[in-house]
């Protein structure tokens, strides 16, 4: 299985929880099965 979320940028100076950025980066998770 493999989750991928956007990355994004918060508390922007004196913006503080109402500015924000979308980055073009992404965080991705593999989940493995167990072998045998």
């Amino acid at each position: 299985m493999k989750i991928r979320v956007p990355a994004t940028s918060a508390n922007l100076g004196p913006g503080f929880d109402s500015c924000g950025i979308a980055l073009s980066a992404y965080l991705t998770i593999n989940v493995l099965g167990e072998s045998e």
